[in-house]
């Protein structure tokens, strides 16, 4: 997924994950999973996240399993 805007004087990034959902049987829970963002030509893989909720580091990608952030500086 691709988005625009102007981002020059960004010092950080961050996706929010609002759209949390687990329904109590397998295969009913939803989660993010942010490989990486590019933001002005420069690439941040998802293990460099930060977390705002709970969320981990899964090989390159942050992985949002409840609603949340997962912030790139």
């Amino acid at each position: 997924m691709t988005f625009h805007g102007s981002f020059a004087s960004a010092q950080s990034v961050a996706v929010e994950f609002l759209n949390d959902a687990d329904g109590g049987a397998p295969g009913q829970d939803r989660n993010l999973y942010v490989e990486e963002i590019s933001l002005n030509g420069q690439v941040h893989t998802g293990a460099q996240a930060t977390f705002s909720t709970y969320g981990v580091i899964t090989g390159t990608e942050a992985a949002l399993y409840s609603a949340g952030q997962a912030s790139f500086d």
